[in-house]
Protein backbone atom coordinates (compact mmCIF):
# COMPACT_ATOMS: atom_id res chain seq x y z
CA UNK A 1 0.00 0.00 0.00
CA UNK A 2 3.05 2.34 0.68
CA UNK A 3 4.32 1.74 -2.72
CA UNK A 4 0.71 2.38 -4.45
CA UNK A 5 0.68 5.68 -2.51
CA UNK A 6 3.87 6.76 -3.24
CA UNK A 7 3.06 5.72 -6.91
CA UNK A 8 0.04 7.45 -6.94
CA UNK A 9 1.69 10.91 -5.21
CA UNK A 10 3.95 10.57 -8.35
CA UNK A 11 1.68 10.39 -10.99
CA UNK A 12 -0.07 13.37 -9.35
CA UNK A 13 2.87 15.19 -9.47
CA UNK A 14 4.08 14.23 -13.18
CA UNK A 15 0.60 15.04 -14.20
CA UNK A 16 1.18 19.04 -13.99
CA UNK A 17 3.99 18.78 -16.23
CA UNK A 18 3.68 20.25 -19.78
CA UNK A 19 4.45 17.22 -21.28
CA UNK A 20 1.79 15.24 -19.81
CA UNK A 21 -0.80 18.40 -20.35
CA UNK A 22 -0.23 18.22 -24.14
CA UNK A 23 -0.63 14.45 -24.03
CA UNK A 24 -3.79 14.66 -21.88
CA UNK A 25 -5.23 17.34 -24.38
CA UNK A 26 -4.10 15.12 -27.44
CA UNK A 27 -5.89 11.95 -26.18
CA UNK A 28 -8.79 14.07 -24.90
CA UNK A 29 -8.95 16.05 -28.35
CA UNK A 30 -9.14 12.25 -29.78
CA UNK A 31 -11.97 10.94 -27.87
CA UNK A 32 -13.81 14.26 -28.78
CA UNK A 33 -13.52 13.97 -32.22
CA UNK A 34 -15.18 10.43 -31.84
CA UNK A 35 -17.62 11.57 -29.85
CA UNK A 36 -19.31 14.15 -32.72
CA UNK A 37 -21.21 11.19 -34.37
CA UNK A 38 -22.97 10.03 -31.16
CA UNK A 39 -23.54 13.60 -30.02
CA UNK A 40 -21.58 13.32 -26.78
CA UNK A 41 -18.33 14.75 -24.74
CA UNK A 42 -14.72 12.56 -24.53
CA UNK A 43 -15.64 11.35 -21.35
CA UNK A 44 -19.08 10.21 -22.68
CA UNK A 45 -17.83 8.51 -25.19
CA UNK A 46 -15.02 6.81 -23.20
CA UNK A 47 -17.48 5.03 -20.64
CA UNK A 48 -19.34 3.87 -23.03
CA UNK A 49 -16.68 1.96 -24.62
CA UNK A 50 -15.82 0.42 -21.01
CA UNK A 51 -19.19 -0.81 -20.45
CA UNK A 52 -20.37 -1.93 -23.71
CA UNK A 53 -17.75 -3.92 -23.64
CA UNK A 54 -19.10 -6.04 -20.62
CA UNK A 55 -22.67 -5.44 -21.22
CA UNK A 56 -22.76 -5.85 -25.18
CA UNK A 57 -21.29 -9.27 -25.39
CA UNK A 58 -24.68 -10.12 -23.38
CA UNK A 59 -27.18 -8.76 -26.24
CA UNK A 60 -25.53 -10.80 -28.76
CA UNK A 61 -25.98 -14.02 -26.38
CA UNK A 62 -29.69 -13.36 -26.32
CA UNK A 63 -29.84 -13.31 -30.38
CA UNK A 64 -27.55 -16.24 -30.40
CA UNK A 65 -28.53 -19.81 -31.95
CA UNK A 66 -28.37 -22.47 -28.40
CA UNK A 67 -25.56 -24.30 -30.42
CA UNK A 68 -23.96 -20.84 -32.49
CA UNK A 69 -23.18 -20.27 -35.39
CA UNK A 70 -19.78 -22.59 -35.62
CA UNK A 71 -16.34 -22.05 -34.25
CA UNK A 72 -14.00 -19.75 -36.41
CA UNK A 73 -17.30 -18.11 -38.21
CA UNK A 74 -15.77 -15.08 -36.49
CA UNK A 75 -12.22 -14.90 -37.46
CA UNK A 76 -10.31 -13.41 -40.63
CA UNK A 77 -10.50 -17.12 -42.09
CA UNK A 78 -14.07 -17.54 -41.41
CA UNK A 79 -14.72 -15.07 -43.57
CA UNK A 80 -12.64 -15.57 -46.25
CA UNK A 81 -13.84 -18.80 -46.92
CA UNK A 82 -17.66 -17.88 -46.22
CA UNK A 83 -18.12 -14.30 -47.54
CA UNK A 84 -15.04 -14.26 -49.65
CA UNK A 85 -13.59 -10.85 -47.38
CA UNK A 86 -11.53 -9.81 -44.23
CA UNK A 87 -14.03 -8.41 -41.74
CA UNK A 88 -16.08 -9.13 -38.50
CA UNK A 89 -18.45 -11.40 -39.69
CA UNK A 90 -20.21 -11.96 -36.17
CA UNK A 91 -18.92 -9.58 -33.16
CA UNK A 92 -15.88 -6.93 -33.08
CA UNK A 93 -15.02 -7.74 -28.99
CA UNK A 94 -14.48 -10.93 -27.66
CA UNK A 95 -16.93 -12.45 -25.77
CA UNK A 96 -19.86 -11.54 -28.08
CA UNK A 97 -17.90 -13.25 -30.94
CA UNK A 98 -17.82 -16.52 -27.83
CA UNK A 99 -21.33 -16.41 -27.88
CA UNK A 100 -22.58 -15.94 -31.63
CA UNK A 101 -20.03 -18.95 -32.56
CA UNK A 102 -20.42 -21.44 -29.60
CA UNK A 103 -24.14 -20.26 -28.32
CA UNK A 104 -25.13 -19.28 -25.13
CA UNK A 105 -24.65 -22.19 -22.66
CA UNK A 106 -21.19 -23.20 -24.38
CA UNK A 107 -20.21 -19.89 -24.91
CA UNK A 108 -20.83 -19.15 -21.07
CA UNK A 109 -19.30 -21.49 -19.75
CA UNK A 110 -15.98 -20.69 -21.78
CA UNK A 111 -16.20 -17.29 -20.12
CA UNK A 112 -16.57 -18.04 -17.42
CA UNK A 113 -13.72 -20.40 -17.12
CA UNK A 114 -11.80 -17.51 -18.51
CA UNK A 115 -12.85 -15.67 -16.01
CA UNK A 116 -11.91 -18.04 -13.38
CA UNK A 117 -8.59 -18.52 -14.69
CA UNK A 118 -8.26 -14.97 -14.67
CA UNK A 119 -9.02 -14.78 -10.92
CA UNK A 120 -6.79 -17.67 -10.19
CA UNK A 121 -3.81 -15.75 -11.83
CA UNK A 122 -4.01 -13.12 -9.77
CA UNK A 123 -4.74 -15.01 -5.99
CA UNK A 124 -1.71 -16.54 -6.86
CA UNK A 125 0.06 -13.54 -7.82
CA UNK A 126 -1.16 -11.57 -4.89
CA UNK A 127 -0.14 -14.26 -2.17
CA UNK A 128 3.38 -14.40 -3.87
CA UNK A 129 3.16 -10.68 -2.96
CA UNK A 130 1.98 -10.90 0.54
CA UNK A 131 3.63 -13.59 1.72
CA UNK A 132 6.57 -14.00 -0.11
CA UNK A 133 6.93 -10.39 -0.97
CA UNK A 134 7.51 -11.26 -4.55
CA UNK A 135 6.52 -8.42 -7.43
CA UNK A 136 7.42 -10.79 -9.80
CA UNK A 137 4.46 -12.18 -10.53
CA UNK A 138 1.84 -9.43 -10.10
CA UNK A 139 3.94 -7.55 -12.94
CA UNK A 140 3.41 -10.17 -15.08
CA UNK A 141 0.10 -10.43 -14.33
CA UNK A 142 -0.62 -6.72 -15.11
CA UNK A 143 0.53 -7.95 -18.66
CA UNK A 144 -1.46 -11.05 -19.08
CA UNK A 145 -4.24 -10.57 -17.05
CA UNK A 146 -6.39 -8.20 -20.01
CA UNK A 147 -5.23 -10.99 -22.76
CA UNK A 148 -6.48 -13.80 -21.02
CA UNK A 149 -9.87 -12.62 -19.51
CA UNK A 150 -11.09 -10.30 -22.42
CA UNK A 151 -8.62 -9.92 -25.49
CA UNK A 152 -9.85 -11.58 -28.97
CA UNK A 153 -7.78 -15.36 -29.31
CA UNK A 154 -8.26 -15.94 -33.02
CA UNK A 155 -4.73 -13.52 -33.25
CA UNK A 156 -1.98 -15.73 -32.66
CA UNK A 157 -0.30 -12.64 -31.54
CA UNK A 158 -2.50 -11.81 -28.92
CA UNK A 159 -2.73 -15.42 -28.19
CA UNK A 160 0.59 -16.00 -27.63
CA UNK A 161 0.59 -13.01 -25.03
CA UNK A 162 -2.05 -14.62 -22.87
CA UNK A 163 -0.27 -18.23 -22.93
CA UNK A 164 3.49 -17.12 -22.56
CA UNK A 165 2.34 -14.59 -19.93
CA UNK A 166 0.28 -17.20 -18.28
CA UNK A 167 3.20 -19.71 -18.21
CA UNK A 168 5.79 -17.04 -17.35
CA UNK A 169 3.13 -16.12 -14.05
CA UNK A 170 3.24 -19.70 -12.89
CA UNK A 171 6.83 -20.24 -13.52
CA UNK A 172 8.23 -17.09 -10.94
CA UNK A 173 5.71 -18.85 -8.72
CA UNK A 174 8.46 -20.92 -7.53
CA UNK A 175 5.70 -23.49 -6.60
CA UNK A 176 7.97 -26.84 -6.57
CA UNK A 177 10.14 -26.26 -3.57
CA UNK A 178 8.05 -29.76 -1.65
CA UNK A 179 10.60 -31.96 -3.35
CA UNK A 180 13.66 -30.67 -2.66
CA UNK A 181 12.82 -29.16 1.20
CA UNK A 182 11.98 -33.81 0.85
CA UNK A 183 15.05 -34.33 -0.27
CA UNK A 184 17.03 -32.25 2.41
CA UNK A 185 14.96 -33.55 5.29
CA UNK A 186 15.73 -37.46 3.90
CA UNK A 187 19.39 -36.64 4.05
CA UNK A 188 19.78 -34.64 7.79
CA UNK A 189 18.08 -38.24 8.88
CA UNK A 190 19.75 -40.16 7.19
CA UNK A 191 23.02 -38.22 8.43
CA UNK A 192 20.97 -38.35 12.01
CA UNK A 193 21.04 -42.33 11.75
CA UNK A 194 24.27 -42.65 11.06
CA UNK A 195 25.49 -40.27 13.84
CA UNK A 196 23.70 -42.48 16.17
CA UNK A 197 25.08 -45.59 15.71
CA UNK A 198 28.58 -44.50 16.91
CA UNK A 199 31.86 -43.92 15.72
CA UNK A 200 32.90 -46.73 13.63
CA UNK A 201 36.29 -48.59 14.31
CA UNK A 202 38.52 -49.12 11.51
CA UNK A 203 39.72 -52.52 10.89
CA UNK A 204 42.85 -53.71 11.24
CA UNK A 205 45.24 -53.93 8.13
CA UNK A 206 46.76 -56.98 6.98
CA UNK A 207 50.40 -56.41 5.50
CA UNK A 208 50.94 -59.82 3.67
CA UNK A 209 55.40 -60.47 3.36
Amino acid sequence: FRVLFVLGAVGLAVSFLPIFSQGREAFMARWETAAVGSQGDAWGSIYDRIVNGFTEPFKWAAEAPFFGHGIGVGSNVGARLLAGRLGFLLAEDEWGKIFLELGPLLGGAFIVFRLALTGMLALKSLNALLVQRDFLPLVIFAACGFPVALAQWAPPTILGFAVIGSGLLLASLNEDTEEEDDDESSGETAIEDDTAIGPVEPEPVRVRY
